[in-house]
């Protein structure tokens, strides 16, 4: 019964993660965004654009950190589907997320996408 009604939030989930808009917001981020801004700016100082795919990224993962840690999903099934997209984004991230923190004054800024990526195999 559980993983019933897990099926609809795993297609939204894998829907929203599959979009054209998704993979360009990703694509930035890992493998541009590192290369003309610095990590000291977090998300809030980033020019629009940049900002705009940090956040969509950090959100989606920060999202689906919290259904993992409150048990909506199945780990299994999201590690092996999202998984290495995870640490990938994690990879690209961490050091504006850390700069985001100290601007907010906030260590907790999208910690369950830190928790899912280190502490979930992510």
């Amino acid at each position: 019964m559980r993983h019933a009604n897990e099926v609809p939030v795993l297609m939204t989930i894998f829907n929203q993660y599959s979009s054209a808009e998704f993979q360009g917001y990703d694509f930035y981020v890992t493998q541009q965004m590192a290369t003309e801004h610095s990590p000291e700016l977090g998300f809030a100082n980033l020019p629009d654009e940049a900002r705009t795919a940090a956040t969509a990224i950090a959100t989606f993962f920060t999202f689906l950190g919290t259904l993992l840690l409150h048990g909506v999903v199945d780990e299994a099934v999201v590690i092996t589907q999202i998984g290495y997209r995870a640490r990938r984004a994690w990879s690209a991230l961490e050091p504006y997320i850390i700069g985001e923190r100290k601007i907010r004054g906030d260590e907790n800024f999208a910690s369950p996408f830190e928790d899912f990526c280190l502490s979930h195999n992510g």
